[in-house]
């Protein structure tokens, strides 16, 4: 190779290596570290749950005091996963299955702020940054500024690996490389749980890509472009990210020492605009007046729209910025003004939009109002606003000096009348002299008057006007073209708000309370609590204790977690109340019905005749015997299946009577069921005993009367995704009660007989109560009454010399009376839906001795919701 195109390539080499750095996990490389383990069905939350706790057992340098017999590694931790949620596919996100390890395996591990008691913000949303949890998520939109400044920072430590996530699937993140010259990030190194179009299952080297989405926001994703032999092209798969799952080795993190040094803004992270109350702080904050404060993006003049021809300057610390424009267009149009915003030595820029420590927002004014319209509603100023400037109509002048000028904020409003003049005015401290300025405070946050010129009747003014930090002048209604000056030498309103002609926030908000306990009052199920987050009162609506939904009057939309069998639709009014509509939620509804149904289902296998109890019993001269049969089999219904066997055993003595045999005995009973249902997963274990009496008479005739009791034992896991509810990991006790009673007739022909047959059993199971997260599921008991009607025909037959007889069954069997109920936090799901089906069977009825008896019976149902797919039963009796 030619030298210096060698000295090239290296050269280009080294470049490149060196403006970039690569930030990976403690312990991971490119060659080794991560893992890759191909998902259980639709669970991919649990394939990157696994890669990251994983990795975090080898690396994490501390003694984790799990559990004997946690699960190691990541291929056993997503194998645990799926054995003990394989009910749970799709719909979560890789920090619960942190969350179910830990508690599991780990129940002393500090997961919440509060000692393990999580805030609804946890609750909902998982351990935030600032709850001292080894893990936390850190939600962005798929917004690049975010991401990208996120991914950098942790991943700078070397202490994390992070799961991405976006709305359908999530991986895992074991490095990034970062551009040191645009300080973005050019590539990441991936782990999927799912192998790609090339049937690869590996690390994968995705490149960073940010690109605007539909309304050109810059977002941030990871691009994996690969090359699939079998159909010769090049394929790119796209990872976007919504939310980040950081899992830290930070040995404070570990050991439950984590202390918050963010003064609680890390909470942020975690949350999207628009509910940052969740964290308990407030992004409303007062003036800081002082000088020599550094104001990020300050704007001195925000842009105005006005009718009529206006010139608007402000100037700061001897800067002269211009926002001057001039509008023109017919009387009542709004104006809106933003003026002077900063302190100190700040030097403002011109534009319309304040940022920096503040978050003004201007009035929303109509001039020349009809009846009935409602002027400037719901007008919030917070942040650290020096000058606000005004909103004019007509030829107008404005100007608003600060930092050692001398101030000018005189409005001479001239023009057509119905115009609407929003003034907001200096403010702030220092070197500032303001004169005659609107609405002028010092070390205050002040928020103009909502001005409406020529209104006719019934039109309300100054309504719903919130005010932070200490405010000069609010609520001030002007009308008509006005000259409105700031200190309170010209108007009548000065120091803390004095409101004229408009609602006071304290009694707004008694307004807004009082409404909220009306609409509560009309539900008795339902009560309000308060709740102070930082400047926020939060109303809290809770039935049976508990937040069903929070209400913050300052947001458009009420946050509402429906739970259980109701839903309830909580909008804003306009009076800054709510209304509730209340319904029943079908869909839980039916998981209910669902899950009542299964309890009762599953007792078919403990309801038996004659002859699958003791087989063929004419013909035998003994004084007593003993028998047993076992039962196994499979039964289903939609949403549920479940396999049984059912071992039964008794001992009776048997009497002759002129007309016939009387057999009494007493029986024990065991039957065990494996449930697997869609929103019911887990085994039953019964355990019980019995008194039975029998008759067989010469006449044809024979009677059956049995009484049982059981003790059952459920294990189960019951999951309820409409309900948002489930209660996982249940161990509890029901009782059922057995009454059975079966009469027939038996027409013999020479070798074959007919045998019409009428059986009723009725069954009483107890209930239980069951608890979650504070949830109550209630389990009433239950009633049952089956009737069956049907007949048995036989052919006699002999194998050998053992003489048998072939036979065959259809029956009718309807359930008569059904009571079930389940209770879900105080809302009820009855089930009284009656089930009916046809019975079939074939079976082998053998005297094998003189004192021996053996049956062998096939068993199938159809055309019912509940049937059985296919049962065995073997009996046996000897006589002596």
């Amino acid at each position: 190779m030619n030298s210096k195109v060698s000295k090239i390539i290296i050269l280009a080499c080294t470049c490149s290596s060196l403006s970039a750095n690569q930030f990976w996990a403690s312990g991971v490389n490119i060659s080794s570290g991560w893992s890759a383990y191909l998902q259980h069905p639709n669970q991919c939350w649990g394939a990157v749950a696994g890669n990251t706790l994983g990795w975090w057992q080898q690396n994490v340098g501390i003694d984790l005091n799990l559990k004997e017999g946690a699960p190691q590694g990541n291929e056993a931790i997503t194998d645990w996963f799926y054995q003990k949620y394989p009910h749970i596919q799709g719909g979560l996100q890789p920090y619960r299955g942190m969350i179910y390890y830990l508690q599991e395996f780990a129940p002393n591990f500090k997961i919440y702020e509060n000692n393990n008691n999580p805030t609804y913000l946890e609750r909902e949303y998982g351990p935030t940054k600032i709850s001292g949890a080894p893990f936390w998520t850190e939600r962005y939109n798929y917004q690049s500024e975010g991401i990208t400044k996120s991914l950098i920072e942790n991943f700078q430590t070397g202490k994390v690996v992070a799961a991405l996530t976006d709305d359908t699937h999530t991986v895992t993140l074991w490095g990034i490389e970062v551009d040191e010259k645009t300080g973005k990030i050019k590539k990441g190194y991936v782990s999927d749980s799912v192998k790609d179009k090339a049937g690869q299952l590996t690390l994968r080297e995705v490149i960073g890509n940010y690109a605007p989405d539909n309304k050109g926001n810059e977002t941030f994703r990871f691009l994996y472009s690969y090359y699939v032999s079998s159909t010769n092209t090049y394929v790119t798969d796209l990872y976007e990210i919504y939310s980040i799952t950081y899992l830290s080795i930070d040995e404070a993190r570990n050991n439950g020492t984590y202390v918050d040094s963010s003064n609680r803004k890390d909470c942020l992270l975690s949350v999207l605009p628009g509910s940052e109350w969740a964290c308990g702080i407030s992004t409303n904050e007062g003036n800081q007046g002082s000088s020599n404060t550094e104001n990020s993006g300050n704007t001195e003049n925000s842009g105005s729209q006005n009718n009529g021809n206006q010139s608007n300057s402000g100037n700061s610390s001897n800067t002269e910025n211009s926002g001057n424009s001039s509008n023109q267009g017919s009387t009542g149009n709004q104006n809106t003004n933003q003026g002077n915003t900063g302190s100190g030595s700040t030097t403002p820029e011109n534009g319309n939009n304040n940022t920096g420590n503040s978050n003004n927002q201007g009035s929303n004014n109509n001039g020349n109002q009809n009846s009935n319209n409602q002027g400037s509603n719901n007008t919030e100023n917070s942040g650290n606003t020096e000058n606000s400037g005004s909103q004019n109509s007509g030829n107008q002048s404005n100007s608003g000096n600060s930092s050692n000028t001398e101030n000018s904020g005189n409005s001479s409003n001239q023009g057509s009348t119905g115009n609407q003049n929003t003034n907001q005015g200096n403010t702030g401290s220092g070197s500032t002299a303001p004169e005659n300025g609107n609405n002028n405070a010092g070390n205050s946050n002040n928020q103009g008057s909502n001005n409406n010129g020529n209104q006719n009747s019934n039109n309300q003014s100054s309504s719903s006007t919130e005010n932070s930090g200490n405010t000069g002048n609010s609520g001030s209604q002007n009308n008509g073209n006005q000259s409105n000056s700031g200190n309170s030498s010209n108007t009548g309103n000065s120091g803390n708000s004095n409101n004229q002609d408009g609602i006071s926030s304290e009694s707004g908000a008694n307004l807004i309370t009082q409404s909220v306990q009306n609409e509560i009052n009309k539900h008795s199920e339902l009560n309000l609590a308060l709740e102070t987050i930082g400047d926020t009162t939060i109303y809290k609506i809770q039935k049976n204790g508990k937040d069903i939904a929070l209400y913050n009057p300052n947001l458009s939309t009420p946050l509402v977690m429906n739970r259980g069998l109701v839903n309830y639709k909580i909008t804003k009014n306009d009076n800054g109340g709510i209304e509730i509509t209340k319904s029943t939620n079908q869909a839980a509804l039916k998981e209910a019905n669902d899950a009542s149904k299964l309890s009762m289902d599953i007792n078919y296998a403990d309801i038996n005749n004659l002859n699958k109890r003791m087989g063929e019993l004419r013909g035998i001269n003994a004084t007593a015997g003993s028998w047993a049969r076992i039962l196994g089999g499979q039964g289903s219904s939609d949403g549920f299946e479940n396999k049984f066997t059912h071992v039964q055993a008794g001992f009776d003595k048997q009497s002759q009577i002129s007309s016939g045999s009387i057999f009494s005995g007493i029986t024990v009973t065991h039957t065990s069921s494996d449930i697997d249902g869609d929103n019911a997963k887990g085994d039953v274990k019964t355990i019980g005993g019995g008194f039975y009496i029998s008759g067989v008479f010469d006449n044809g005739w024979y009677v059956d009367a049995i009484a049982k009791y059981t003790r059952n034992n459920h294990k189960m896991d019951y999951n309820f995704p409409n309900m948002s509810l489930s209660f996982l990991d249940t161990d509890y006790n029901t009782n059922s009660l057995y009454l059975g009673g079966e009469f027939g007739y038996r027409f013999d022909f020479d070798n074959f007989y007919i045998e019409p047959q009428a059986e009723f059993v009725y069954l009483n199971t107890s209930g239980v109560t069951l608890n979650s997260n504070g949830f109550e599921m209630e389990i009433k008991d239950s009633d049952l009454l089956v009737g069956r009607a049907g007949f048995n025909f036989a052919r006699e037959v002999w194998l050998g010399k053992i003489r048998a007889y072939a036979l065959g069954g259809l029956s009718y069997q309807w359930e008569m009376v059904k009571n079930a109920e389940i209770i879900i936090d105080g809302d009820s799901a009855k089930n009284n839906n009656k089930d009916s089906r046809m019975l079939m069977n074939l079976g082998l009825n053998m005297v094998a001795s003189e004192n021996l008896r053996i049956g062998l019976t096939l068993e199938k149902s159809a055309f019912g919701d509940y049937d059985t797919d296919l049962a065995v039963n073997l009996n046996a009796r000897y006589s002596f």
